[in-house]
């Protein structure tokens, strides 16, 4: 009598599992070296001619010497000046950084002051109409509202519309119960 081999026994599965994992770390590893030399090339091909390459087609990088500053370095104001002094362009690099971001602040707080008074004059009577009109040929010209902030055209001008059409339809309904209202107390 012949002994069946089990074809599920455990080492068979151990050893089926190696293989995949060897074959995947292969593919992987394959998969990365095509990908790496890909990319080289895309960097040469988008670069032009401003690249060495190999007889691969990769890119061969070629130390550039320091550059030499000709001119003096002339301080934008008395900050900078005392900076450049005291910790030099470094020092003034990063002040230019920490000046610009305040400034964006500023723009940023500019810009909602700006938004919360826009919207204050849309409830003036027919001043609030243009704007809202205003508004929305801005949206659809560049997809933004006056503020800036990204919006929907149609979302804008359906809101409008509803704005206008809204209060006058509620209007007549309660001026008709005020003088249902006034006649009960007069009768």
């Amino acid at each position: 009598m012949k002994a069946i081999k089990n074809p599920f026994s455990p080492k068979k599965r151990v050893a089926k599992k190696l293989e995949k994992k060897v074959a995947a770390e292969a593919a992987a590893e394959k998969l990365e070296k095509n990908l790496a030399s890909e990319l080289a090339s895309d960097a040469v091909k988008t670069q032009g001619e401003e690249y060495l390459v190999d007889e691969y087609g990769r890119p061969i990088n070629v130390m550039i010497p320091t550059a030499e500053v000709e001119e003096e370095f002339v301080p934008r104001d008395e900050d900078e000046a005392a900076v450049y002094k005291h910790l030099g362009m470094e020092g003034v690099i990063k002040l230019r950084e920490m000046k610009g971001a305040v400034r964006e602040d500023r723009n940023r707080i500019a810009r909602d002051t700006m938004s919360a008074g826009i919207e204050g004059l849309t409830y003036l009577p027919y001043i609030g109409e243009a704007i809202d009109l205003s508004e929305i040929v801005n949206a659809y010209e560049t997809g933004e509202d006056l503020s800036g902030e990204e919006v929907d055209p149609n979302v804008l001008a359906a809101t409008a519309v509803a704005a206008a059409l809204i209060p006058n339809i509620i209007e007549k309904p309660v001026r008709s119960g005020f003088r249902a209202i006034k006649k009960l107390i007069r009768k």
